[in-house]
């Protein structure tokens, strides 16, 4: 593509299947919740489980692999 490049760096999220932790205040720093509406700046479509009031990772975040 004329003018543009692919570039790869690493990201780091959470373990397991939140966002965001409450319990440990542990956040993934691509999740942002300002205002009360949750967006995901790696483009995942994040939702909230309305039983635990938790943010819950998309299925294409949770099928990212650590790389060794």
């Amino acid at each position: 593509m004329k003018g543009k490049h692919v570039v790869l760096f690493p990201i780091e999220v959470p373990e397991g299947g939140l966002c965001y932790d409450y319990k440990t205040f542990i956040g993934c720093e691509h999740f942002d919740n300002d205002g009360g509406h949750p967006h995901c700046a790696l483009g995942f479509w994040n939702f909230i489980d309305m039983k635990t009031r938790e943010y819950c990772k998309a299925e294409k975040c949770l099928a990212l692999k650590e790389q060794n």
